[in-house]
């Protein structure tokens, strides 16, 4: 308990450090709290109606926004020099108009700020995601600057991808700012050089579907007015949603530059995921929307609050025309060491409140967190260094047999698996089993440290065990959560886990019922990346398939040839093969690479490829190491969470084989 008030007074200091300065000088989602409460409501309200007058302000608002922030930073600068017609302009004019309206907000919120409310808005009121935006821009001093550049509808990945992260953008943010493509319309010389002429040997795009393009024809014929339309969904153009994507797996993307992220491979596995998960796209698009409303975000140096949405005012007077001065390089605002904003007496209000609010929060979690969940430090007070005593013998044990790393992975897995990660497997597991050695060494040299006897579970150590053995194998480190308590029963093999023999929604719906969720599933499959499987696991696979076939066609045939060599008919059981055949003793992603080469071991693993709705994730895991890294380390994280036990159902076992 001494250390969890030390931890929550730390955290209480650490928290007022962060919080004081970042709500005086930085975006925050409460900035108007005090100045002008409501003021979101009010941007609402009026989009709703601009919305309702013309669904236009949708795409409208979204395009002009995207346009404000990726030429000169968020600080509607660009709405200064578009017409008021313009629904975009429009909306945010009318909104000033009402927020000022209102006692006591008159010229306290900017310009930039509202254009951000109103983009969430339309997004959300089009059926798209809701999310919290940051507040606190100031408007800009001078026009957008038009020379800098934007991205051309001829722009390869390569070329969008590099121009999107000079302004901080990943791949997969840009992929999912590109499903804003689920509104709005583009004018048919945007993309008439697909449908006419397009190459020698193809007058249409052969990208396209054909079906799609004899639509296009008829709503673009040659010679047709410049001013005519098409929709960039032509299946829900009314609706924010993820069919944008589903669109472009079946040639259907309007633009070049939308059928390019699924034509190349780099980009596909994202597109097909938005595509199959709308809640992947949702959430991508929400952090990505975040990260475009940090760019180019100007202070009170910088730039003030309009009066007049169309004009910029300086010290001079209003002007609506200056020359293009602004520097081309977007600037993105540094979370860490904002300027200050002059005039925050009263946003200081608001600071201490939340900031009071979230310490009493604070200390109402962790305390009890401290006593019954989990945490890195459990042992930093009553046990310190027991995850370098632990990570010593595991590096010991793997040098005698690097056996030792497959093994404490195996058991670690149907440990959690069955009755929740309590160490009981060891009691029923031979002391021959590496794993079950390493994890009775560890604690045996745990317990002879002054101080440190029965203090540190066996279902901790074993969890530490199986992070070291992942690591000092080549994979990635992770934190390990520690405080759990040890079973006073043995594991429950009635329990299902999961059969060679299982489908991807079998799988799927097992590892959901331990609250890990398809891609964790996937994730944790790349333990096979490492360790042996008996020949007859796998046999059915190179030896009478089916009756068409002897061998699984989804194998390479190569492989195939090298397996039945390897496993003859008649083999004797105890021989094995490496799961992974390329690298067998490196913790990597060349698992992944295996699968999209037919080169699944079992039967299990070339599944999570051949069903396409798991394989975008495999195609990702397979190129990104460090996506699957982060990903497997998050997923270690949730499985060590599972069946946890307490002081009230569990205790600290002395010998980690044996009950107490």
């Amino acid at each position: 308990m001494a250390g969890a008030r030390m931890n929550t007074v730390m955290a209480v200091v650490l928290l007022g450090a962060c919080l004081i300065p970042q709500l005086v000088s930085c975006l925050d989602p409460n900035y108007y709290d005090d100045s002008c409460p409501g003021v979101e409501d009010i941007v609402r309200s009026v989009v709703a109606q601009q919305i309702n007058e013309t669904f236009d302000t949708v795409p409208k608002t979204m395009h002009f926004y995207f346009q404000d922030c990726f030429l000169d930073g968020c600080d509607a600068s660009i709405l200064c020099r578009t017409p008021i017609s313009n629904p975009a302009v429009a909306t945010v004019v009318k909104a000033k108009e009402a927020v000022d309206s209102v006692a006591g907000c008159q010229n306290k919120v900017s310009c930039a700020d509202i254009f951000t409310m109103a983009v969430r808005d339309v997004i959300y009121l089009a059926g798209g995601p809701y999310y919290q935006v940051e507040l606190g821009r100031f408007d800009s001093l001078s026009l957008t600057s038009l020379n800098d550049t934007s991205p051309a509808l001829t722009m390869n990945l390569d070329e969008l991808t590099d121009m999107f992260a000079e302004r901080n953008f990943t791949q997969v943010d840009m992929i999912a700012l590109f499903g804003s493509h689920t509104v709005g319309h583009a004018h048919c010389g945007t993309f008439s050089n697909r449908l006419y002429n397009f190459s020698d040997s193809s007058s249409v795009d052969p990208t396209l579907n054909p079906d799609y393009a004899k639509q296009l024809q008829a709503e673009c014929p040659v010679n047709v007015d410049p001013s005519v339309e098409a929709s960039l969904d032509p299946v829900t153009p009314q609706t924010f949603d993820n069919v944008y994507y589903k669109n472009l797996i079946k040639g259907m993307g309007l633009l070049s530059v939308d059928e390019v992220l699924f034509t190349d491979n780099r980009s596909m596995p994202v597109v097909v995921d938005f595509a199959q998960n709308s809640q992947d796209f949702y959430d991508a698009f929400v952090n990505a929307m975040i990260k475009m409303g940090r760019i180019g975000v100007k202070s009170s140096d910088e730039g003030n609050i309009r009066n007049n949405v169309l004009h910029i005012a300086t010290t001079s007077g209003a002007i609506d025309n200056l020359p293009l001065n602004v520097s081309v390089a977007a600037k993105i605002v540094d979370r860490s060491a904002c300027d200050s904003y002059q005039d925050n007496r009263a946003h200081m209000a608001g600071a201490r409140r939340y900031i009071l609010i979230a310490v009493v929060l604070l200390g109402a979690w962790i305390i009890p967190q401290r006593m019954a969940s989990l945490q890195p430090n459990y042992y930093d007070e009553t046990c310190p260094g027991v995850e370098d005593v632990v990570r010593g013998v595991v590096a010991e044990k793997i040098k005698e047999s690097f056996d030792t790393v497959p093994k404490l992975i195996h058991f670690y897995f149907q440990d959690c698996f069955l009755d929740g990660c309590s160490a009981s497997i060891l009691v029923r597991t031979p002391i021959t089993n590496p794993a079950v050695a390493t994890v009775v060494k560890a604690k045996a040299v745990i317990d002879s440290k002054p101080g440190c006897k029965n203090k540190v579970s066996c279902a901790d150590i074993f969890a530490m065990a199986v992070r070291d053995a992942i690591y000092l194998a080549g994979g990635p480190y992770y934190k390990v959560e520690l405080g759990r308590f040890d079973s006073l029963v043995l594991t429950n093999l009635n329990k299902t886990a999961p059969d060679l023999s299982f489908n991807l929604d079998q799988l799927t719906d097992m590892f959901a019922q331990r609250n890990i969720n398809q891609k964790d599933m996937i994730a944790l499959f790349g333990t096979h990346s490492v360790g042996r499987a008996h020949c007859d696991k796998f046999s059915n696979r190179i030896y009478n398939y089916s009756n068409s076939s002897p061998v699984d066609p989804t194998l390479n045939p190569q492989y195939a040839k090298k397996l039945q060599a390897e496993c003859p008919v008649n083999v004797d059981p105890s021989v094995e093969v490496w799961l992974d055949p390329v690298t067998p003793q490196t913790f990597d992603n060349v698992y992944y690479q295996n699968l999209v080469k037919g080169m699944g071991l079992l039967g299990v693993d070339e599944r999570l490829f051949t069903d396409i709705r798991s394989m975008p994730v495999i195609v990702d895991f397979a190129q990104n190491a460090q996506h699957f890294n982060d990903a497997f380390s998050r997923a270690m994280v949730k499985l060590g969470r599972v069946g946890v036990m307490s002081s009230n159902d569990g205790n600290i076992r002395h010998v980690c084989n044996v009950f107490n």
